[in-house]
């Protein structure tokens, strides 16, 4: 096997074996150990075999003939690609199987982070869903309510326009039947006149029959009177032409100016009511912002009256206080969510100060690890730590009985308590060291050095032996 010697000076660039749950990995340079090639120095023209005969052989391998130094290091040659090739190899394998765990646990991790994100979409698209469909229906009702609301302001805006109308038709036709009667009152007399005329003028040609000069010249000034006065009349008719154009356009202007006047009028009416639309919207928008449900009778109120709690529900006082009389009455303290709802919510006026007593009674009751009763068969009240009077005696309020701590039972100074596993474990420990107990306090004494002579803490005096009362034994 005859390759460049050249590959023994290059390096090989593996990744080092790390666990599964590695955050990644680092490329780590390892460089192979360098075999060295003899070389020898011949006088003859070497082959060319593939290697580098240059330098100085070893002393060792001038010895031998120049074949056997040949062959000697062709072997050596081929030893070192063949142990250098499986190194590659091997570490060729550990890389794969490398990466091939670190494919799978990244492959892991991203199913992991994809099964994630599909229930976290899935949950906010049915929150999203619900979101619309309580705003579209929010909105709808909005949309009802604000066209009911316009139907209406334009039914009663209609009605007022109808009755303007009609005011107004009524006035028209009365000033139109006033102008008729004027006319007709002209005509009429302009009749009479001419009716007149003609009797006069009758009159006067059989005047002139009879009287012919005089007549003629009657006739003449009955013509020039009858012609001024025909131009009196015809003037009074032409003035009472003119007042009554006169009246007219006054009465059209009048009409005009009471139609803006009226257009003005309705045009405040419908911004007037525009803006106490809006107002009512307004306030009502305020008010429902303001309301909030009570979670037991589901009424709503203004925010003023109902009271929250810890959790983002809201009460009225009263079913509030018929949930702490439930409470107390079930011996449990009121929750909402999980959340304990303090008493100091309610208004001082709608409980009485024995419920509240005995509410937070209750609440230190439940809170008390190894909680003590009163031994009293007629009380058995809860005894509250502030009426310990030591680590074993329990002083009752109500009846004033001692009540042992460890076994609830009436209290007994003269002996241990079979209960108390302190004072038990402590007594072994006594008897295991030998230390005594005093027989005035019953303390455990340990005695460090000295006589048997004892004096206690309790100035009580005593034999370490015996436990006698000092001077009364033989020790």
């Amino acid at each position: 096997m005859s390759e460049n010697p050249a590959l023994s000076r290059s390096k090989i660039s593996v990744l080092p074996i790390r666990p599964s749950n590695a955050r990644g990995t680092h490329k780590v340079s390892i460089k192979p150990r360098k075999v060295c090639t003899p070389s020898v120095q011949v006088t003859q023209a070497p082959e060319n075999h593939g290697c580098n005969l240059t330098r100085t052989a070893p002393q060792s391998i001038r010895s031998g003939t120049f074949q056997d130094r040949l062959l000697a290091a062709q072997q050596a040659q081929e030893a070192w690609l063949n142990s250098a090739t499986q190194e590659v190899t091997t570490l060729r394998l550990q890389h794969e199987e490398v990466r091939r765990i670190s494919r799978q646990a990244r492959q892991q991790v991203e199913d992991q982070q994809r099964q994630e994100r599909q229930r976290l979409q899935e949950l906010q698209q049915a929150a999203h869903q619900a979101r619309l469909a309580e705003s579209t229906e929010r909105k709808r009702l909005e949309l009802l309510r604000e066209e009911t609301e316009r139907v209406r302001l334009a039914q009663e805006r209609q009605k007022r326009r109808d009755e303007a109308d009609r005011l107004r038709r009524e006035a028209y036709e009365e000033e139109r039947r006033q102008l008729e009667e004027r006319i007709a009152e002209v005509e009429r007399r302009r009749v009479e006149a001419e009716r007149i005329r003609l009797e006069a003028e009758e009159t006067e040609r059989q005047r002139l029959a009879a009287e012919a000069a005089e007549a003629e010249r009657r006739r003449l000034e009955a013509a020039e009177a009858e012609r001024r006065r025909l131009e009196a009349e015809a003037a009074e008719a032409e003035r009472l032409r003119l007042e009554a154009e006169e009246a007219e356009r006054r009465r059209q202007e009048a009409e005009r100016r009471r139609q803006e006047a009226e257009r003005q009028r309705l045009a405040a009416e419908a911004a007037e009511a525009e803006r106490l639309r809006l107002e009512a919207v307004e306030a009502e928008r305020i008010r429902r912002e303001r309301e909030r449900e009570c979670a037991v009778c589901m009424d709503r109120h203004d925010m003023d009256f109902m009271i929250k709690v810890p959790c983002p529900h809201w009460y009225c006082p009263e079913d509030l206080s018929d949930a702490f009389q439930n409470a107390l009455d079930s011996r449990r303290p009121f929750q909402c969510c999980g959340q304990e709802v303090p008493i100091s919510l309610l208004p001082a006026n709608l409980l009485q100060l024995d419920f509240i007593v005995r509410y937070d009674l209750l609440l230190l009751e439940l809170a008390t690890p190894n909680r003590t009763y009163c031994s009293n068969r007629n009380c058995g009240s809860f005894v509250p730590p502030t009426q310990y009077r030591g680590p074993d005696v329990a002083l009752c309020l109500a009846c004033g009985y001692n009540t042992c701590r460890h076994c609830n039972a009436p209290h007994h100074p003269e002996r241990d308590c079979p209960e108390d596993e302190a004072t038990q474990q402590a007594l072994y420990l006594g008897a295991a060291r030998g230390w005594r107990r005093c027989p005035g306090c019953r303390n455990l004494v340990e005695r460090i050095d000295g006589c048997n002579h004892m004096t206690c803490q309790c100035r009580r005096e005593f034999c370490y032996v015996c436990v006698a009362i000092w001077r009364t034994c033989s020790h």
